[in-house]
C-alpha cells in the first residue's frame, strides 16, 4: 500500500504541467556529491538527486582541474550511463560544461566525468579509464529550475515530496496563528511543524515568515474561499497553527467545520504552486497534539487532503526540549525564534520540543532572544560583561547558574536579532554559536569570537539596583526604617523629659 502511495505520488507530481515561476538556481560542490564506498565512487562518479516537485531547465557543470590539461584532449560526461556531452578541454583553469536537463530524472542520478586525448580510443570503459583529475572542493554542479510543478489536489501522503530531502531550491514558509492570540502553546505547534519541515529537507535553508491575522487576513464575506492575503500564498507554502475559533477567519467554512480534535489538513494555493497546511484542534492541547503527529516519523500520513488524530493513534514525542523565552512578544522576535529552531533541526537533524515565554522574568534557562535594552535586569545580572551594541549588532552570551544553562542573543534592536539567527544559517557561524561567545554584525555579515568578563560582585549590585523593584522596595523599606527610628527617638526622647521633671 504504502509503494502504491508513493508511485503515486511521484506519477501525479510527474503529469502536472510546470509552473510558470521565474528560474531558479542552486550549486553544490562536486564534493558534496560523491558517493562513497560502492562503483559510483570507484568511478568517480557525482550522485544527483532530484525531486519530483521542481522542474528542471538545465544543467552546468563548472570543472576546475586539480592538475594540467593536456592539449588535444576534451571533456567527455555520461549521465545515468548514457554519453551527455563532449566538448574541447580547454588549457584555462577552469571551463563550463553544458549537459542536456532531459537526461536527468526524478530521483537518483550518477554523473561521470573523463578527460580523454582525441586520439584514444572510446571503446571498453572510457568514463573508468580516463578519470579527469578534478578539484572536487572548487568544482561545482549549478542546476536551473523553471520552478515547482502544479498539484492542485495535494493529499497529506504527499507531503514527503511536497517537502523533499532531494530538493535543492531553498524553501519560504508563512506561519500565520490564530488572528488575536497570542498563545505560547500555538507559536510550540507551529516551531514542531516548522522543524518537521526542515529536517526533511536538510539539503536546503527553510525560512519562516511569521504573520499575524491583521496583517494576512483578507475579506471573505461567502466563507466559501480562503482567506489568506494573495501575497502570502505567492512567496511560497502557508502554515496555519491555531485552534478552529482563531484560525475561522482564514478558513472556507467547509474546511473550519470539518475541524474536531486533533487535527491536519493539506490544500493547494496560488494555482497549485504551492501548499497549505492546516494544524488545528478544539483546543491548545489539540493543537500540539496534531504538531506532534506531523513530526512523529512513524505517524502514517493518509491518502487523503484532512486526517484527525484520533485519541488511541500513538504519537511519539521528540526527547529533546528547549525553552525559548520572548523579551517581548513581537512578530519579529517570533520570525526569529521559528527561524532559529528551524536551522537547529537541519544542522542536527532533530526535532526539539520547544515551550515557549513571552515577556520572560527572573532566572530562565534555555534560549533568550530579545532587544538589548528590554532585558530585564534580574536576567542580565546573570550575564557576562559585552561591549555597549552599535547599530546593527548582536551578541550571543552564554551562560550558567548551577546546572541551568543559558544562551542570550541580544541585539540593538529586533531586526539585528532576526538578521543573527539568519546567520547561523552559514556552519562556520553556527559552530561559534554553539561554542562561545560571538559579536553579530549583521552590517557586514561577519560573526567573530566575542571576550566577555565574568561580572563582578559591585557590576552586580549596581544592576541589582537598577531593577525598580528591587529599588523601589529598598527605597520604601529605608523610608519605614527611617520613620520607625525617628519616631522611637522621639519617643526616647520624650519619655526622659518626662522622668526627669523637666517640661
Amino acid at each position: 500500500m504504502a509503494k502504491w502511495i508513493i508511485g503515486a505520488t511521484v506519477a501525479l507530481l510527474l503529469t502536472t504541467a510546470a509552473s510558470p515561476l521565474m528560474a531558479q538556481t542552486a550549486t553544490r560542490p562536486f564534493s558534496a556529491l560523491l558517493s562513497a564506498g560502492d562503483a559510483a565512487a570507484a568511478a568517480h562518479a557525482l550522485t544527483l538527486e532530484l525531486s519530483p516537485r521542481e522542474v528542471l531547465s538545465g544543467v552546468h557543470l563548472r570543472v576546475t582541474p586539480a592538475a594540467a590539461v593536456p592539449a588535444d584532449s576534451q571533456y567527455i560526461v555520461w549521465v545515468n550511463g548514457e554519453p551527455a556531452t563532449e566538448v574541447k578541454a580547454e588549457r584555462t583553469r577552469v571551463q563550463t560544461v553544458a549537459l542536456p536537463p532531459h537526461a536527468f530524472v526524478p530521483g537518483v542520478n550518477s554523473v561521470q566525468l573523463a578527460l580523454v586525448p582525441k586520439s584514444a580510443s572510446l571503446s571498453g570503459d572510457p568514463a573508468r579509464a580516463y578519470l579527469a583529475a578534478v578539484d572536487d572542493a572548487h568544482s561545482s554542479v549549478t542546476l536551473d529550475f523553471a520552478g515547482l510543478r502544479e498539484n492542485n489536489a495535494p493529499t497529506l501522503a504527499q507531503l514527503p515530496v511536497a517537502f523533499d530531502r532531494r530538493a535543492w531550491l531553498p524553501r519560504a514558509v508563512t506561519v500565520v496563528t490564530g488572528r488575536n492570540s497570542d498563545s505560547e502553546a500555538q507559536l510550540r505547534a507551529a516551531a514542531l511543524v516548522l522543524q518537521g519541515i526542515a529536517a526533511r529537507m536538510p539539503q536546503v535553508d527553510v525560512t519562516a515568515h511569521y504573520r499575524n491575522g491583521a496583517a494576512t487576513v483578507e475579506k471573505n464575506a461567502d466563507r466559501t474561499s480562503w482567506a489568506i492575503a494573495q501575497k502570502v500564498v505567492q512567496a511560497g507554502d502557508v502554515l496555519l497553527v491555531g485552534t478552529r475559533k482563531t484560525l475561522a477567519p482564514y478558513l472556507p467554512a467547509a474546511v473550519a467545520t470539518g475541524i474536531a480534535g486533533p487535527f491536519l489538513g493539506v490544500y493547494p494555493a496560488n494555482n497549485g504552486k504551492s501548499v497549505v497546511v492546516v494544524v488545528s484542534g478544539d483546543s491548545d492541547l489539540d493543537v500540539v497534539r496534531a504538531a506532534h503527529a506531523f513530526v512523529d516519523s512513524g505517524f502514517v500520513f493518509p491518502g487523503t487532503a484532512t486526517t484527525s488524530v484520533d485519541a488511541s493513534a500513538v504519537v511519539h514525542v521528540p526527547d529533546d526540549r528547549l525553552a525559548v523565552s520572548l523579551t517581548e512578544p513581537n512578530p519579529s522576535l517570533k520570525a526569529a525564534a521559528l527561524n532559529f529552531v528551524a536551522i537547529k533541526a537541519r544542522m542536527t537533524g532533530r526535532v526539539t520540543d520547544v515551550d515557549f515565554r513571552f515577556n520572560v522574568k527572573g532566572s530562565p534557562s534555555g534560549l533568550i532572544l530579545g532587544r538589548d535594552l528590554s532585558i530585564d535586569p534580574a536576567i542580565r545580572r546573570g550575564l557576562p560583561v559585552y561591549p555597549p551594541l552599535r547599530t546593527g549588532q548582536a551578541v550571543s552570551l552564554p551562560s550558567s547558574a548551577g546546572s541551568v544553562q543559558v544562551v542570550a542573543l541580544l541585539g540593538q534592536d529586533e531586526t539585528a536579532v532576526a538578521r543573527s539567527v539568519s546567520m547561523l544559517r552559514a556552519p562556520g557561524a553556527w559552530q561559534l554559536f554553539t561554542h562561545e561567545a560571538a559579536l553579530f554584525d549583521t552590517r557586514d555579515d561577519k560573526a567573530t569570537p566575542l571576550a566577555v568578563t565574568k561580572r563582578s560582585l559591585v557590576g552586580r549590585m549596581r544592576l541589582m539596583l537598577a531593577d525598580p523593584k528591587v529599588f523601589w522596595t529598598l527605597l520604601s523599606t529605608l523610608l519605614l526604617l527611617a520613620f520607625w527610628s525617628t519616631n522611637a527617638t522621639l519617643a526616647a526622647q520624650e519619655a526622659r523629659r518626662l522622668s526627669s521633671g523637666t517640661l
